[in-house]
């Protein structure tokens, strides 16, 4: 099986890590797994390497997309909370991990425009989702009072612990 995952997180930031690992646990299961991330140059260019409005809509629509039939996916996994193409002819995981922007968006979306772009992403990535992954039971309640046609689809998979992590006996 192959499987692409997006992987244009923030480097070294909670989802890039969730990135990291599910790409390693895939991998260990035998899975043939294919990053698609941003060129070096759209990561360098910005400090959050992430794209926003119309930008990353063609991006996803695009680039993306090209680089996932590329590879012959079988399956496609978006890891960040939202952002799976308009059409995608694959089934397709999606992780949601919070909704801090729709529950805080006067900090984190203050202008009109970006919380229409936000809402109307994450209502196309849910609807579009052939399977939707959250991390929390907080997160899945949020997910189904917002969005209850999802719950069929919808798993909690709680963020698992890799083996360096590990109960220290006492020394003393």
């Amino acid at each position: 099986m192959k499987v692409a995952i997006d992987f244009r997180s923030i480097p070294f930031s909670g989802i890039w890590n969730y990135s990291n690992h599910l790409m390693e646990g895939l991998q260990e299961k035998g899975v043939e797994v294919y990053p698609v991330h941003l060129p070096d140059h759209l990561i360098r260019a910005s400090s959050l390497a992430y794209l926003q409005g119309i930008r990353r809509l063609i991006w996803e629509n695009s680039t993306m997309h090209s680089a996932f039939r590329s590879v012959s996916a079988q399956i496609f996994h978006c890891t960040n909370n939202y952002g799976l193409p308009l059409i995608l002819d694959r089934p397709s995981v999606l992780t949601v991990h919070d909704f801090i922007p729709l529950e805080l968006s006067e900090v984190y979306l203050p202008q009109f425009r970006k919380r229409l772009a936000y809402r109307t992403f994450l209502k196309h990535s849910i609807q579009a989702a052939t399977r939707i992954i959250t991390i929390s039971d907080y997160t899945q309640e949020v997910l189904l009072r917002r969005f209850p046609m999802a719950a069929k689809k919808t798993e909690r998979v709680y963020h698992g612990c890799g083996k360096q992590y590990r109960r220290l006996e006492d020394s003393v």
